[in-house]
């Protein structure tokens, strides 16, 4: 799993990342939590997981870019991010935009 190095957090879910992060390492599972990742597929700009859903994912690598709790949270999040992107680039490539490997933590 990757994790972007510059995380966007949801209101609810600031302050509570590290946490979020550890149990998942740890297979612990975690209610109403979600991710943000780049797709898993051309067609998608991005992808909402269900925390529980990506423990079962090995079949992928997830690159995270965002984290919110509650679903509610989790579309505005992924508002958020592209309009980050289309705001500095004037373009909706998400992929190409997260697509430096420095931005990226294991």
């Amino acid at each position: 799993m990757k994790w972007y190095k510059a995380l966007f957090v949801g209101e609810r879910a600031a302050g509570k990342t590290d946490k979020i992060k550890e149990r998942f390492l740890q297979g612990r599972k975690y209610r109403n939590v979600f991710f943000i990742t780049l797709p898993a597929n051309s067609e998608n700009m991005l992808d909402i997981i269900p925390y529980n859903l990506g423990m079962i994912m090995t079949w992928r690598e997830l690159s995270v870019i965002g984290v919110a709790v509650t679903r509610q949270e989790a579309v505005l999040l992924t508002e958020h991010i592209l309009q980050k992107v289309y705001d500095e680039t004037k373009d909706v490539r998400v992929r190409e935009y997260f697509a430096p490997e420095e931005l990226w933590q294991t």
